[in-house]
């Protein structure tokens, strides 16, 4: 068995969500701990900020987003440990001004109108994946419903519920017209993005060679009826450091076959001490959490899901020279089911 080496398969990376020095320190700390990590954005601003992180350059020629320089160090590391998800968050931080020129901000259903834009965005990047042009791109996300109260109470004079369907639905058919997998947030929906998904097309059969794409679930708070629904249908899913001290996200590992399941940290988010910054080297805690529980080595958990998010994101064989190393020795092209 090799050693240990670990995949992040959902995590905020761009500058909007740690200063550069944070990062880089972050990503430094990574590298020295053999951790790889599948970056999401959440709105147009952060795919722009990844994009640029990766590029090393902004190559556009309108004005981006990202007004802080990354330094040649952190653009290196990005590139050498970071794959890339383009997506709309269901739940977009809105900005308003009060009557008395106070700012306020709120989280409001995504709306179909960010679609265009983000779409004219990304699918030219998405394309760009071939052997003679390796691509950072390996998936849509982070994308899927969120149905919190605080989120739908905010959708004044539209159904918000509405809103998000209709783009996540555009989202997974952008998916399935590249071969992508979905990396999924569903807070409050998990028996609602099931549905989804099986309108879609995704099945039994959604991890077969030649089928639709994979699909993550991240943080995944559905009830055990929910959780063993999505493992008919074939999705994976994640477990972050939280682990370590939220028994919903314990229960979830005893439910979740160690074939189903990868790593994530959703840093800056969901991090082994509340209130604390979490960072993708984090991860190890969860995997140890994993080990304790299923029985096993943390050597046999870091195996398991590096295996699992290599079926999950295949393009990370074209990315990164040791995953396809890895995936040739070890069988991981074909999904188990």
């Amino acid at each position: 068995m090799p050693s240990r080496r670990y995949i992040d398969c959902h995590a905020h990376l761009t500058l909007g969500q740690f200063d550069g020095a944070e990062l880089e320190s972050s990503l430094e700390r990574c590298a020295a701990e053999d951790i790889y990590v599948v970056a999401v954005s959440e709105n147009l601003d952060e795919c722009w900020s990844m994009r640029e992180l990766w590029h090393g350059s902004r190559n556009v020629e309108a004005t981006s987003p990202v007004s802080a320089e990354p330094s040649t160090r952190l653009r290196a590391l990005y590139r050498r440990q970071v794959a890339l998800c383009l997506g709309l968050h269901p739940a977009q931080l809105a900005v308003q001004k009060g009557p008395d020129d106070s700012v306020g901000s709120s989280y409001r259903s995504v709306h179909p109108d960010q679609w265009p834009a983000f779409l004219s965005f990304s699918e030219p990047l998405l394309l760009t994946s071939t052997p003679a042009a390796v691509s950072p791109y390996v998936g849509i996300g982070e994308v899927g419903l969120d149905f919190t109260p605080h989120v739908l109470r905010n959708d004044v004079a539209t159904d918000g519920s509405t809103r998000q369907r209709t783009v996540f639905r555009r989202h997974a058919e952008l998916a399935q017209r590249h071969g992508l997998p979905l990396n999924i947030h569903s807070r409050q929906a998990g028996r609602h993005i099931l549905d989804e998904l099986e309108a879609l097309g995704y099945g039994a059969n959604s991890t077969a060679v030649g089928s639709q794409p994979a699909v993550l679930l991240h943080a995944f708070d559905g009830k055990p009826s929910v959780v063993r629904r999505g493992l008919a249908l074939g999705c994976y899913f994640s477990i972050a450091p939280i682990v370590v001290r939220e028994p919903a996200f314990q229960r979830l590992v005893t439910l979740v076959p160690i074939d189903r399941l990868v790593l994530e940290s959703d840093s800056p988010a969901l991090g082994p001490v509340k209130g604390e910054t979490n960072h993708p080297y984090n991860v190890i805690l969860a995997a140890r959490y994993v080990a304790e529980a299923k029985g096993i080595t943390v050597e046999e958990v870091a195996h398991r899901t590096t295996q699992n998010a290599l079926r999950i994101f295949p393009r990370l064989c074209q990315l990164w020279p040791w995953a396809a190393d890895y995936a040739a020795e070890f069988g991981t092209t074909t999904p188990e089911t």
